[in-house]
């Protein structure tokens, strides 16, 4: 592990990174993040492809840097290419991507850059909670409810980078579509790199509607199995660590025996009995509807796959 110098320690500049599309509540992420207190905060950039719809937030936080984001591909999803957009108009040593939606805690960012600034470490991520630790995403997320030091995978709503790790990835794969962010860490796992968790980083995330819940869990089977077309090598992680979601997959393909077995239906009350502290059916539904994203992927063959991704430039 690197041991840094005092001097370098004190240096290190942190830029935090949002993007955005539409999402209102970014206000209430920016007046939060206008009251931290750092020496190494040193800029706030929101990459929005709202086409101008949150003029007056903007103006509301004069000292955010703001750049609007035009959509030339007309590509449905872009938060890849908003990433790389943040990380190339940023400056700090350390790149810190939060969510739109995210209450920091007090002392937050100190938190989480800490081991970056004083350990060495490279990547940091921080514990994601929700309002009143209701949501499934506190059972089921490494970052919500396991207290591992190191993570084999993240997402980009609470997580901290080095700039030279960004660029020696090539920053995120603007033609995934989905997950750009775990296909990041998958990356960064394969060529070396530690993920550390600090739960003492906490953000408070909103998750929204149970609607947005199920569309979000449709969407993240999709890019699951669009993560597993690419890191071929992780197949193994469907009978591991993946393994729920290889277990309703199938529940949901063979879901018409149902038709001449009715009690087959009578599976689901194992995971609605499990999950009975964590809105149990809100949960099956949302992972029957992740296994229907990951079994509509199957039967598609996304162009992607067509064409060598290359790092943007």
């Amino acid at each position: 592990m690197q041991d840094l110098g005092e001097e370098q320690v004190s240096a290190t500049r942190a830029s935090i990174v949002l993007v955005n599309k539409g999402d209102a509540a970014i206000a209430r992420t920016l007046a939060a993040l206008s009251r931290i207190e750092s020496s190494h905060l040193g800029e706030i950039v929101v990459v929005d492809a709202s086409k101008r719809a949150l003029e007056t937030i903007r103006q509301s936080f004069p000292l955010v840097t703001w750049i609007d984001y035009e959509n030339d591909t007309k590509k449905t999803r872009t938060i890849a290419e908003q990433r790389n957009v943040g990380i190339a108009s940023s400056s700090g040593d350390v790149v810190v991507f939060l969510d739109a939606n995210c209450i920091p805690s007090s002392g937050w960012l100190e938190r989480l850059i800490a081991p970056i600034v004083t350990e060495g470490e490279q990547i940091v991520v921080g514990r994601i909670t929700s309002p009143g630790g209701v949501s499934i995403h506190d059972a089921a997320s490494p970052q919500g409810g396991r207290d591992a030091a190191y993570l084999e995978e993240c997402a980009n709503m609470n997580v901290a980078y080095r700039r030279d790790v960004l660029a020696q990835l090539g920053g995120f794969d603007e033609q995934l579509g989905f997950a750009e962010d775990v296909d990041f860490a998958w990356r960064a796992r394969d060529a070396g790199h530690r993920i550390r968790f600090e739960p003492a980083a906490e953000v408070v995330h909103d998750w929204g509607t149970a609607q947005a819940e199920l569309t979000r869990a449709f969407r993240y089977g999709v890019a699951r199995v669009r993560l597993y077309r690419k890191h071929t090598s992780r197949l193994g992680n469907l009978v591991r660590s993946d393994r729920y979601i290889t277990a309703y997959a199938l529940y949901v393909l063979a879901s018409p025996v149902a038709l001449v077995y009715p009690p087959y239906m009578l599976l689901l009350l194992y995971p609605i009995i499990k999950n009975r502290g964590h809105r149990p059916l809100l949960t099956v539904a949302y992972h029957l509807l992740y296994a229907l994203g990951v079994i509509s992927e199957l039967f598609y063959v996304p162009t992607f796959r067509r064409v060598p991704w290359r790092p943007p430039r």
